[in-house]
């Protein structure tokens, strides 16, 4: 899909000239800190992230691409400057074909009969069909059933949810701090810190359930393949 793939990098710059000054910057910024008005201004204003369908007659929008342009700014800056977002949980997981495969290898998915043969057989399934919209929109629900039941078992991980975990230094030594016992001897005591405790969210879930299943790809201990679907929008 060489030829739709590049349509997508001239509407983006076009756009990015047109109504954004050139830079994507422009784009942060006006969302103020949203990461659903993020997600917004780009299906809006770019119809290359404008991932939606039509399913029983109802509108359904799935923005994978939007919302995990959203996700890799809030993980890569620590949620901090151009990731910083306030709404960062209204970000679902991002609905394509590697997480259905590792809910389905976790037995947290069920395929029908008739679809799990067609997957078998490496047989595509085509976008905007019933399948397909059946297998996004049921990994999108599903991973929130996930984040749901560990919040349930875990109440402390609803706390602090706005920034992801930062870097570790490699001998652990942030969770610690020294003391001096007297202003004379210099003598230091160490004293551990709380731990700090960071949330979970549907992306932290997405990126733990991605990177598992490539890892059994790797290692050819994938229980069923991923659905084939050719699509701009994965």
């Amino acid at each position: 899909m060489f030829k739709e793939r590049v349509q997508c990098l001239r509407e983006a710059g076009e756009v990015l000239c047109e109504e954004f000054g050139g830079s994507f910057v422009n784009c942060i910024d006006s969302a103020n800190l949203s990461a659903a008005g993020l997600v917004n201004i780009l299906t809006e204003s770019f119809a290359c992230f404008r991932d939606e369908t039509i399913f029983h007659g109802k509108r359904v929008r799935l923005y994978k691409r939007a919302q995990i342009l959203v996700a890799d700014l809030w993980a890569c800056f620590n949620g901090e400057d151009f990731g910083e977002f306030h709404d960062i949980d209204k970000i679902t997981m991002f609905a394509d074909y590697r997480i259905p495969q590792m809910l389905h290898q976790l037995n947290c998915l069920r395929y029908a009969p008739k679809l799990e043969s067609h997957i078998r057989d490496l047989k595509p399934i085509e976008p905007g069909s019933n399948w397909e919209v059946e297998l996004r929109g049921t990994s999108i629900w599903c991973v929130e059933l996930i984040k749901r039941e560990i919040e349930k078992q875990h109440p402390e991980v609803k706390m602090n949810r706005q920034n992801p975990p930062s870097k570790s230094l490699p001998d652990g030594s942030e969770n610690f701090e020294t003391e001096k016992s007297d202003e004379l001897g210099g003598k230091l005591k160490i004293v551990e810190k709380p731990r700090k405790t960071y949330g979970i969210n549907a992306i932290l879930i997405d990126f733990f359930l991605y990177d598992t299943m490539k890892n059994l790809e790797a290692e050819r201990n994938e229980s069923i393949p991923h659905h084939r679907t050719r699509s701009i929008w994965y």
